[in-house]
């Protein structure tokens, strides 16, 4: 018998949004007051994503 490992998002409610509203998420996540200021350290970030 074959083996399935399903990996995925497609049952994420944030991709029924319109595209122009697809980084919310992100977009909240970094202006809450919750997320530690040593986190957005961008020179922690690998050169690639690094602004």
């Amino acid at each position: 018998m074959a083996e399935v490992l399903g990996l995925g998002v497609t049952h994420y409610p944030g991709l029924m949004v319109p595209d122009a509203q697809m980084a919310t998420v992100l977009t909240k996540t970094l202006e809450s007051d919750r997320v530690p200021a040593k986190l957005f350290d961008s020179s922690k970030c690998f050169a690639i994503v690094r602004p």
